[in-house]
């Protein structure tokens, strides 16, 4: 396949997505992460809540490999992001953490530690929370109340209280600390690394032409 400044490449959960802007004309370099994932790839556990980046109903994970060949974990508010920002990357929905094991779906350790201490009540901000935690469960090995404080500061509850979230993190110290992720690491280091041996850095060449 031939790349061009109106093309980005990413992977979508451990799915590749190329998308060309110059093809695909229902998408646009304006549309938002939010609104592609729900609409075109029709993973519908992201929500919209305030649409202005401020209530986090919308947080997704991205993985992108840094300068020491390792996946660097954060999250974003998708409804704030736009496509290209996402070439090169990795983007994790709340539908890939759980896994299927003997027919039986497994959930994350994250999502079974919000489950223990019934971390939900009407649900809609739940996969946002289960998002910003599952990003600090992959970044900081023994998080303290003030790494779990500043994880879910960007995420809104109008029903917890935000004890039984809390709560939830507080179980990490025991929960294992290798997942699915873990064992797909090399993995998907290969795939982002053949991504970016193809990419062309698509702002930077707009950038060029204006």
């Amino acid at each position: 396949m031939e790349y061009n400044n109106s093309t980005i490449q990413f992977l979508l959960n451990d799915e590749l997505r190329t998308i060309d802007f110059n093809v695909d004309k229902a998408l646009s370099p304006t549309t938002t992460v939010l609104n592609y994932v729900r609409d075109y790839a029709h993973y519908k556990g992201v929500k919209e809540g305030c649409a202005e980046g401020d209530c986090g109903a919308c947080t997704l994970v991205i993985a992108e490999l840094g300068s020491d060949d390792e996946l660097h974990y954060k999250t974003i508010t998708s409804c704030i992001v736009f496509l290209p920002y996402l070439n090169g990357k990795q983007l994790f929905t709340v539908e890939y953490l759980a896994e299927k094991q003997n027919g039986q779906t497994a959930l994350h350790p994250v999502q079974e530690a919000l489950v223990k201490t019934n971390g939900s009540q009407c649900g809609y901000c739940t996969p946002g929370f289960v998002m910003s935690l599952f990003n600090l469960y992959k970044t900081v090995e023994s998080p303290n109340r003030k790494d779990v404080e500043q994880a879910i500061s960007g995420n809104l509850c109008r029903c917890t209280g935000y004890q039984s979230i809390l709560d939830a993190a507080s179980l990490f110290k025991d929960l294992p600390k290798e997942d699915k992720f873990s064992l797909l690491k090399e993995k998907h280091i290969q795939d982002l690394k053949n991504i970016l041996a193809n990419s062309v850095d698509f702002l930077v060449e707009r950038e060029t032409e204006v």
